[in-house]
C-alpha cells in the first residue's frame, strides 16, 4: 500500500508541475487541488478531536501538517489568480 501511495503522490506532483508551467490553460487543475488541500486540512483536524486520535498522534504534528496543507493551497490559489496574467513569447 505504501508503494501505491508513493506513486500517487508522484503522479499528483507531476500534474501540478505541468499545470504550473502553463497555468493559464490549467486553472481548473490548480483550483481543484487547492480546494482538495483545504478539505484535507480541515478533515484531519476534525478527525483528531472526533476520534480522539491525540493518543496515537501528537496534536502539534497534525496541526502543523494542516497548516502546511493550507499554505500550499494558498500558494496554488495565488498561482491560479496571478499565473494566468503572464504572456508567453
Amino acid at each position: 500500500m505504501k508503494q501505491q501511495s508513493g506513486a500517487l503522490d508522484r503522479a499528483v506532483a507531476l500534474v501540478l508541475y505541468f499545470a504550473y508551467r502553463d497555468s493559464a490553460r490549467n486553472l481548473a487543475v490548480l483550483g481543484a487541488v487547492a480546494v482538495g488541500l483545504c478539505i484535507a486540512a480541515v478533515t484531519s483536524v476534525i478527525s483528531l478531536y472526533t476520534f480522539d486520535a491525540s493518543r496515537l498522534y501528537p496534536a502539534s504534528i497534525v496541526w502543523g501538517h494542516s497548516l502546511l496543507r493550507l499554505s500550499m493551497a494558498a500558494l496554488l490559489f495565488y498561482v491560479q489568480r496571478h499565473g494566468g496574467n503572464h504572456h508567453r513569447r
